[in-house]
């Protein structure tokens, strides 16, 4: 049962990040106008960490998370997508067994 609900939460994650790039691409190529939006720092977090944590697990990697309360005014798909970039890129080439620190 645990097993199978850590599933259908990175399953939601994992479509909620499809998502968000899917609309990044159609902005891009609409070329719209950025929207910027007030993000809560935290909570952007919390919602895109569950599959980083994983993904560190998976290669013994110690993800170390501070994150402040604050609000920044950005667009959320551009801002997703260098945040899942630099995290994508973190976890990749840091070598098994050591840390990764986010400090927001």
């Amino acid at each position: 049962d645990k097993t199978l609900s850590q599933i259908d939460e990175l399953g939601l994650h994992l479509s909620n990040l499809l998502n968000n790039l899917l609309q990044w691409s159609i902005s891009q190529q609409q070329k719209e106008n950025i929207t910027r939006n007030e993000v809560h720092i935290k909570d952007f977090f919390e919602s895109l960490m569950p599959m980083y944590r994983e993904m560190s697990k998976l290669k013994s990697i110690t993800l170390i998370e501070e994150h402040t309360e604050d609000t920044i005014t950005t667009d959320p798909n551009s801002f997703g997508l260098i945040v899942r970039n630099l995290l994508d890129n973190a976890i990749k080439y840091t070598p098994e067994g050591e840390k990764v620190s986010l400090q927001t």
